[in-house]
């Protein structure tokens, strides 16, 4: 997991780069997990727990799958308060649109 990147041997022996969201540490269980997508389909976003040695395993309890999406989902609102508002058509700085944008609340 270096430079952003992660590197996943598929089941047929082919690698797959893909580039990493974020990482995280559950504080309860004490598991460490990487976020990642595919820079050719970015909407899906996939995860593994890892160890020390940056070895991959599969997250297949339904409770641990359901933590990780409110992980995600906080992530998600997080990054989204950082950014700029943005709306298609038009670009928004310091909350003033600078653009014509008919779509835009904040015209």
């Amino acid at each position: 997991m270096d430079d952003n990147k992660i590197v996943i041997t598929d089941n047929n022996g082919e690698e797959n780069v893909f580039k990493i969201l974020f990482t995280y540490e559950d504080e309860e269980n004490g598991n460490k997990y990487v976020m990642y997508y595919s820079e050719e389909d970015d909407e899906q976003i996939f995860a593994s727990r890892y160890d020390d040695d940056n070895h991959l395993y599969d997250i297949e309890d339904p409770a641990e799958w359901e933590r990780l999406e409110e992980v995600l989902e906080d992530f998600n609102m997080h990054d989204e308060e950082e950014t700029d508002d943005k709306c298609d058509g038009c670009v928004c700085e310091d909350g003033n649109c600078v653009t014509d944008c008919s779509e835009c609340d904040k015209n």
